[in-house]
């Protein structure tokens, strides 16, 4: 399913276990003889909408810039790095046809929005997708032509259903140096991602102090702690440093009552250039039951495979009827 630079397009993916959206970018130079850079390329000028439709409703899993998405859930890789602000002047790595003279050069940029966890689509499910490429999303050293598109297709994963996941974004206030963020319940990741800095100079700080408060877990952090921490996630300093301004604030299966309240440098605090994302889910006793149903039967599979099932045919024809009925009942 191809999106092409100025247009929306628009896709609807059935019958599969999804946990994200692939968008890869399959760019053309538009002259010979051009490298082309991470910097051609503006994530922020891309909107993906997705909605899951399901039994006459429709939950929306996120709405925000690719940017934004790509970068709050593949924060620890190098998935992300072509679109780190401190990455701007690099080569965008995936070379088809090396730039020459007399040759266009061909690259591909690919990017993840992860999820997750396994979306289980049955029946009359639907994941619709919403593509938007504005015009301006590619610089002009990148042909606008059918040569340069957008590759958009749901992740395939195997796995069970046990809850909706949902990406949500806040965009922080400019010039307020307090500031608090009440996230609510059912909370998995929360990140705070900054767009204009690159270095970790003090004179650059966005964040000087951030109290982290849940259910289960309660800290105060300085910038210097946020750092640190930080720097454990990744196997060099560099590739943590790259990150600049951004941080992982909180990381765990379930949190409850989650609130932050920041302390930042109100003068680097620059208008729609930081966001808090925050990862959380909605579940209920229909999609648990389905779920255990569902692992069940699985483990009676693998269990008839060595001959070792101990259900009855009576009993396996009750868990498939019980699984196809929550299946429908939405």
């Amino acid at each position: 399913m191809n999106a092409l630079i100025g247009q929306t397009s628009r896709f609807d993916i059935s019958n599969r276990t999804i946990c994200g959206v692939s968008c890869i970018g399959r760019f053309t130079a538009d002259a010979v003889n051009v490298q082309l850079l991470a910097n051609d390329f503006d994530g922020n000028e891309i909107t993906v909408k997705v909605d899951l439709i399901r039994g006459g409703r429709t939950f929306n899993l996120c709405n925000d810039d690719l940017r934004t998405l790509v970068l709050a859930t593949n924060f620890d890789n190098g998935t992300a790095n072509s679109l780190l602000i401190s990455r701007a002047t690099d080569p965008i790595p995936f070379v088809n046809v090396a730039h020459a003279a007399a040759v266009k050069a061909e690259v591909t940029l690919p990017l993840l929005i992860n999820f997750g966890a396994p979306i289980n689509l049955r029946g009359e499910d639907r994941l619709a997708i919403e593509f938007k490429v504005g015009s301006s999303a590619v610089s002009s050293d990148i042909s606008k032509g059918s040569t340069s598109y957008f590759e958009v297709d749901a992740i395939d994963c195997v796995g069970v259903e046990h809850f909706t996941p949902y990406l949500n974004s806040i965009t922080v206030k400019s010039g307020e140096d307090r500031q608090t963020f009440n996230l609510g319940n059912n909370v998995q990741h929360v990140h705070f991602l900054n767009f204009d800095e690159t270095t970790l100079l003090t004179a650059d700080n966005v964040i000087d102090q951030v109290s982290i408060n849940s259910d289960k877990f309660s800290v105060v952090r300085k910038n210097y702690d946020l750092v640190v921490n930080r720097a454990y996630q990744f196997p060099t300093a560099a590739e943590a440093n790259y990150r600049a301004q951004s941080f992982e604030l909180l990381e765990g299966e379930d949190f409850d009552n989650v609130k932050l309240d920041f302390t930042f440098k109100s003068a680097n605090l620059a208008a729609s250039k930081n966001k808090i994302v925050y990862k959380s889910f909605y579940t209920d006793a229909r999609i648990l039951e389905l779920a255990g149903v569902t692992k069940q039967m699985h483990q009676e599979k693998a269990a008839s495979k060595y001959g070792i099932s101990k259900a009855s045919p009576v009993q396996h024809a009750a868990l498939l009827t019980r699984k196809k009925m929550l299946s429908r009942t939405k």
